[in-house]
């Protein structure tokens, strides 16, 4: 799954975060998501997705 960036916040997102070239667990997550994922962003209420998005210059 090149250039894929995944977000995922719960146990039914580790396949896609585990597989994703780019995985991205939420604040709130498990350990077990943010074991796999390459990085951390805030929760989605305080705009996390977007704001991580950003950080990678990606928008």
């Amino acid at each position: 799954m090149d250039n894929l960036i995944a977000f995922g916040d719960s146990s039914n997102d580790y396949e896609m975060l585990r597989d994703a070239y780019y995985g991205v667990a939420m604040e709130r997550a498990n350990n077990k998501l943010k074991e796999i994922a390459n990085d951390v962003a805030i929760d989605c209420e305080y705009e996390g997705c977007y704001l991580k998005l950003k950080e990678l210059h990606l928008i």
